[in-house]
């Protein structure tokens, strides 16, 4: 049974596997391990083993984005570490990309 979506953003980026699982757990009894999670989410109820998992969690509610790239004039920011590495890989392919040019 699938949980009520209105806490999702309207005309935000596709939904990945992540966000689906999200969504479809309907109750506690439903989702694995669930007992052994104290810390639950207020605003989906979702329980999680660790704070900072929670903490991690909740940017899906409130779009927070606390992961900024310092490359200077790009200004972007993430809520998810691991997308500001994959977009500072960019930074760094394209830098090395202009180097192999004024060698070459």
């Amino acid at each position: 049974m699938l949980k009520r979506v209105d806490f999702m953003m309207a005309g935000s980026r596709p939904l990945n596997k992540m966000d689906i699982q999200h969504l479809c757990w309907g109750s506690d009894e439903e989702e694995p391990e669930a007992s052994n999670r104290p810390h639950k989410c207020r605003v989906c109820g979702k329980k999680f083993e660790k704070s900072n998992t929670m903490r991690d969690h909740m940017r899906i509610h409130t779009n927070e984005k606390a992961y900024k790239c310092n490359v200077e004039g790009c200004g972007k920011a993430f809520r998810w570490r691991s997308s500001l590495s994959q977009h500072r890989r960019l930074h760094f392919e394209k830098e090395r990309d202009e180097r192999g040019r004024d060698e070459g």
